[in-house]
């Protein structure tokens, strides 16, 4: 359950989110005015200044992709994990898990890290992107996007 508020908390950066279990604050995070402050009220600043923004708009406006990924040479230890925990995609800000972009980013980030470390083996970063489509080409109710050729 935790995941999940954690992954909407970080997609919608003016809403405020507190999440208590058994009494005790899980999450605590401020109302934002932007996906950086979002990372950095649920992640804290050491995660967040070990990540660069990601930024891009398509020519034709069908596609933009904001978010977050590890900058060249960071902390291994910090802004990746042996297993699958932090990456969040969404489409329209919408969490999905797509399994074939989930494992290139994986192991473009893997093959990076060994070049450096070649001990530490497969990696999983923190991943925060948002794909934001055209509406008309997107059905949110099943999550199937198409794509004109």
């Amino acid at each position: 359950m935790e995941d999940v508020v954690v992954s909407l908390a970080l997609i919608h950066p003016r809403c405020r989110v507190l999440l208590r279990v058994d009494q005790q604050s899980v999450l605590n995070k401020p109302a934002s005015v932007d996906y950086a402050e979002s990372v950095l009220g649920v992640f804290g600043t050491e995660l967040a200044d070990q990540l660069g923004p990601v930024a891009f708009k398509s020519d034709d406006g069908y596609l933009e992709i904001k978010g977050f990924l590890p900058k060249p040479n960071t902390d291994v230890s910090l802004v990746s994990r042996n297993k699958n925990s932090r990456c969040y995609l969404y489409v329209n800000q919408r969490p999905v898990a797509p399994k074939d972009i989930i494992s290139a980013i994986v192991n473009q980030y893997t093959q990076h890290v060994a070049q450096r470390d070649p001990s530490t083996g497969k990696r999983y970063p923190f991943i925060f992107l948002n794909f934001t489509l055209d509406q008309s080409e997107c059905d949110g109710t099943k999550l199937y996007v198409v794509i004109p050729l």
